[in-house]
């Protein structure tokens, strides 16, 4: 039988931390932007109380891993959906927001600014724990040559709630996840 490919594609310390957070806020509704293979989507849903809801939203381009990390996750006893498609699509928002509201939201899909701000402004309000992927990314790579602009989004906004960054890169590359609590807004000087 086949097996999703489990690999998180985060540093580990990183979302191992967020993980923590989430559980000790009884998180029971996850929804993910950006889920890939499903590596990420899996350690979090699995660190979740069984019959949890776990929700995906995703491009679906990367073959069968993570429909079938859904298919897997059903089978041991959580709510899970795919939700296909670009998540700037109204559609696709709509059946996000119907499966909602979330405890906590990560943000981990195209990295280029106008994509973080619309999953922020259309995926925020849904989750009063949202966390975004690379707040700490500075360097462009062969992969991904267009510089990740998640650091200059999550300055603008970070300021206006009470906010963690979570910075465990061992090889000094600073992805970081960094975690918002949209409930705890932070009064203007």
């Amino acid at each position: 039988m086949a097996t999703f490919r489990n690999n998180t594609h985060q540093v580990e310390a990183e979302i191992d931390a967020l993980i923590a957070r989430l559980v000790d806020a009884k998180a029971v509704s996850f929804l993910e932007i950006g889920s890939k293979f499903g590596g990420s989507l899996w350690r979090v849903a699995t660190a979740l109380p069984k019959g949890s809801r776990i929700v995906s939203v995703d491009l679906g381009v990367n073959g069968a891993s993570l429909p079938m990390c859904i298919d897997e996750l059903r089978r041991k006893g959580y709510d899970a959906h795919l939700v296909t498609g670009n998540s700037m699509d109204p559609v696709v928002i709509e059946r996000a927001r119907a499966l909602g509201p979330y405890d906590a939201l990560f943000i981990d899909g195209n990295h280029k600014l106008m994509y973080v701000e619309s999953d922020w402004k259309n995926y925020g309000p849904m989750a009063s724990i949202v966390a975004l992927h690379d707040i700490g990314w500075r360097r462009a790579t062969p992969a991904s040559p267009n510089r990740i602009l998640v650091p200059e989004f999550w300055n603008s906004i970070k300021d206006q709630y009470r906010y963690e960054e979570i910075l465990l890169d061992p090889s000094g590359n600073a992805f970081g996840i960094g975690v918002i609590y949209r409930n705890e807004k932070v009064a203007p000087d």
